[in-house]
């Protein structure tokens, strides 16, 4: 209890079956010690464990203990929970009568609408047991959604799990459940979805695997019981995962959370999934008319790192054969919060160390006491896992930039007047969101006007790493080509960057992730109204009629030809996604009223992409030339179309006005780190602020290289048709200068559609709905 207690946990649910003779003295002990620390404690009756419980041996216990100190309760009312016990609901409208109680049971067998008007609607609430993902799924809200529709204002239970993993013949159970990034997830689901109660699955069910309680040899009696093939629980601690509760419970329940320790989380199961036999375990279970798959074939081999950091860090991880640096998949509001990212193992054994590190230095090393290896128990690999963790402690107390009320889509939520526009609907895009991060949940749950009878969507391309693949075969600067980010010592480079996004397109979890967003979409509008989704691909950038090379889009003096083989790589990449988004709309399930279409618009592209023959008769060296009218190549605003403005399309003889423009920004070599990859950046993560402070950095203590740098950006050498660029050190800083038409602070709308793209996309939309009517 004290352990729960430093963890903000507000209450034990006591899960008790009917008939086991320890009921009495183990909930008399139980509530003597909530007592003497001030904890709480309510009852959940387990229906499906021994069997049904006697309608008066529930009412004896809640008016037993109802009233006690210790028993948490609800609006001056009891607590009750349940696990199932649906053919006996009709039992509590006269325990709910005669002790008071505020009733909220799990009858998820039954599902939300169904479960909610058992016992003639008895339920005051309803908990749900859903708190794994299916398949090779990460985690939805799906199941959430229905809850909260179907309560229409009632309160909401949701349960929270880190993982799931059984092997216990006895009581016919042996599956997992993908639980791979579950912990993260969950909780940012939580913190969005906001409902009434939490409920975390579990403190000590060790033959699930869903521990966060500590480990303890006395309550391994589910192992033989269960004629379990090893004991897969022992020395397997989950502790580490509470370590992030005072922070994520907190944020949940007063919408902002302050910390003066900064936390370091792993976990990863200590034997790669091929290594050993499978034990039969499958994942997804037919038990619950799941289809079952293997689990090699949904599992990861994963490090999984979450860090509740009080400003940006760099992530390092030691394994295997070197050093690697690490990307942070998901970074915070604000930069404050926690961190999460996760790192292939490809087949590598051995220990590991992780480090986190500032440009002051490394403030956390840890070196985790479980390693990775081929070695099984009994040659059965174990499908639980380790979890460790370490803590740095601050010299002050760390506040939340922003209250959770306030962190919305703070990387854009477009351009435009749309208020102006005739048209009644919601615009909820929001730059740079993926198939399952907190941006894209948040658009979601922003939807208000559900009485849309459809929604148009365009995502995939971030998944997959277009902007990075772009970034380094396209505006590839010099001294970064194969250097990676100055801090991590990864390599990245063009071949190696499409490799990587071709790797993640075939991934099936790819499709997965398309699937479960375009599901969820569908099932937001209430169950009777029409409502359509359609689905945009994306569009090829290049032509490649033309085999010569037809020009360059780099944006500093070294400017990376495009090849026809290069154009041909990168379209391929767009074929390929397209490819996944028509599976994935193939994998969903469409109900009654429903319907999803995938529109095509690639084909009213032809004749407008970069490297088309006949805009111009010489290579593409400026960004004015009309093929660059229909994508952006780099940051900038809309070209105006001189008397032109509301025509399209434009026609040949339009001209193009060059913008001239000096200005200048500086770059503290001793700051600038500190915001890179900042969540509140709305060019964020951008990788030419990675450059210049990568050079800011470099030069404060090399003046060779500054002087280096300083004699490359000069007017002579770094002059292009799109203006010159200066660095000279003024103070401490190096400050950059732009003359011309330049435009190198950020690389954010690389490769979006511009406005005439963007009306191509929008007749694509409009023949798919004229068509499906």
């Amino acid at each position: 209890m004290n352990l729960a207690m430093e963890a903000h946990i507000d209450a034990f649910a006591l899960n008790i079956a009917a008939g086991w003779v320890g009921n009495d003295a183990q909930i008399a002990n139980a509530f003597t010690a909530a007592n003497s620390l001030g904890f709480k404690l309510f009852f959940s009756f387990d229906y499906a464990g021994n069997g049904p419980w006697a309608e008066s041996d529930v009412y004896n216990l809640i008016r037993t203990y109802g009233w006690n100190a210790a028993y948490y309760q609800y609006n001056g009312a009891p607590f009750v929970s349940t696990f199932e016990g649906t053919d006996n609901a009709n039992d509590w409208i006269t325990i709910k009568a005669e002790t008071g109680c505020f009733f909220m049971p799990d009858w998820s067998s039954r599902g939300a609408e169904v479960a909610l008007k058992l016992g003639g609607g008895v339920a005051d609430g309803l908990f749900s047991w859903a708190a794994w993902a299916w398949g090779s799924w990460n985690m939805t809200t799906y199941v959430d959604a229905s809850y909260n529709q179907t309560l229409n204002g009632k309160p909401y239970m949701m349960p929270v799990s880190p993982w799931f993993f059984t092997n216990l013949p006895g009581y016919k159970k042996n599956w997992l459940w993908r639980s791979d990034d579950l912990w993260y997830d969950r909780w940012q689901q939580v913190l969005y979805f906001q409902p009434e109660f939490v409920e975390i699955i579990s403190w000590n069910d060790f033959g699930e695997s869903h521990y966060i309680g500590p480990l303890d040899d006395t309550q391994y009696s589910a192992f033989t019981i269960g004629n379990a093939p090893y004991n897969y629980v022992e020395n397997m601690p989950h502790d580490g995962w509470r370590q992030l509760l005072p922070y994520v419970v907190d944020t949940y329940k007063n919408g902002h959370a302050a910390f003066d320790t900064e936390v370091l989380v792993t976990w990863y199961r200590p034997t790669l999934a091929s290594a050993c036999g499978d034990g039969g375990t499958t994942a997804n279970t037919a038990s619950q008319l799941q289809i079952e798959y293997r689990p090699v074939d949904i599992v990861d081999d994963r490090i999984f790192i979450s860090a509740l950091l009080s400003e940006p860090a760099y992530l390092t991880i030691n394994y295997g054969v070197g050093e690697y640096g690490v990307d942070w998949d998901y970074t915070p509001e604000g930069g404050v919060g926690i961190y999460h990212a996760s790192m292939a193992l490809n087949g590598q054994t051995g220990s590991l160390t992780i480090q986190l590190l500032r440009d002051s230095g490394v403030f956390i090393s840890y070196n985790p006491s479980q390693g990775i290896s081929t070695t099984c128990t009994n040659d059965i690999t174990n499908w639980n896992v380790w979890v460790g963790s370490a803590t740095y402690t601050l010299t002050s107390t760390i506040p939340p930039p922003l209250s959770l009320s306030k962190q919305v889509c703070v990387q854009g939520w477009g351009v435009g007047n749309f208020e102006g526009l005739y048209y009644d609907f919601q615009f909820l895009a929001c730059s740079g969101s993926l198939t399952n991060d907190k941006k894209m949940e948040h658009q979601l749950e922003s939807w208000n006007n559900v009485t849309s009878n459809f929604a148009t969507i365009t995502i995939g391309g971030n998944d997959a790493g277009f902007s990075k693949v772009l970034i380094q075969c396209i505006l590839q600067p010099p001294f970064y080509g194969k250097g990676g980010h100055w801090w991590s010592g990864e390599t990245f480079d063009c071949d190696g960057e499409i490799s990587n996004a071709q790797a993640v397109i075939a991934d099936k979890d790819f499709t997965g992730r398309l699937s479960a967003l375009y599901q969820q979409i569908l099932d937001i509008p209430p169950a009777d109204q029409q409502f359509a989704l359609y689905v945009a691909g994306y569009s090829q950038f290049f032509d490649t009629t033309n085999k010569a090379d037809c020009g360059t889009l780099g944006l500093l003096w070294y400017k990376p030809p495009l090849t026809l083989d290069l154009r041909q790589k990168i379209n391929s990449l767009t074929l390929q996604v397209n490819e996944k988004i028509q599976q994935a709309i193939a994998n969903v399930t469409v109900r009654p009223h429903r319907s999803i279409t995938y529109v095509d618009w690639d084909s009213r592209m032809d004749g407008h992409r970069f490297c088309t023959p006949g805009y111009s008769d010489e290579p593409i060296t400026n960004k004015y030339e009309a093929a660059h009218e229909y994508f952006f190549p780099s940051y900038d605003t809309e070209d105006n179309y001189e008397g032109e403005e509301d025509q399209w399309p434009p026609s040949s003889s339009t001209t193009y006005p060059v913008d001239s423009q000096t200005y200048s920004f500086s770059v503290d070599p001793k700051t600038c780190a500190n915001n890179l990859d900042n969540s509140g950046d709305i060019f964020d993560p951008d990788e030419l602020s990675n450059i210049w402070c990568t050079w800011a950095i470099e030069s404060a203590t090399n003046a060779s290289f500054a002087a280096a740098i300083e004699a490359y950006m000069t007017p002579q050498s770094a002059s292009s048709a799109d203006g010159n660029i200066t660095v000279v050190w003024t103070g401490d800083e190096m400050v950059v200068t732009f003359s011309g038409s330049a435009s190198l602070g950020s690389t954010a709308q690389i490769f979006h559609p511009k406005s005439l793209g963007h009306a191509f996309m929008a007749e694509g939309f409009l023949a798919a709905i004229q068509s499906s009517r």
